[in-house]
């Protein structure tokens, strides 16, 4: 997936909605972005997609628990994070808990 020796960029915002198919819609209209990927899941609904803009990737997601599908209680319509590509996530890792960072899940490496 996400991946910069394969063309991908270093840092991608990665955006998790309550209903990803109408954002995807909204965002393709509005901007203009391609969409590139969409995983779907058994019942339909998009787990994660990606949306391409230029030279620029902004991945789409379904607002959820680490554990299941369902959204998050209490919680928006959107949530977002940013994913930071480096080259070694252990070292990166042990920056950040120096620097009083807090882990909220273990580093890992990813294809």
């Amino acid at each position: 997936m996400f991946d910069p020796s394969r063309g991908y960029p270093s840092v991608v915002p990665h955006v998790r909605y309550r209903d990803p198919a109408a954002a995807i819609d909204w965002l393709t209209a509005v901007l203009g972005a391609h969409p590139a990927v969409r995983l779907v899941l058994p019942d339909g609904r998009i787990a994660h997609a990606e949306l391409r803009s230029g030279d620029h990737v902004v991945a789409i997601g379904l607002a959820a628990t680490a554990r299941t599908t369902s959204p998050p209680p209490g919680r928006d319509d959107v949530c977002a994070m940013t994913l930071v590509f480096v080259p070694d996530v252990d070292a990166a890792t042990a920056r950040a808990l120096q620097l009083g960072a807090t882990l909220v899940d273990d580093a890992t490496d990813m294809p």
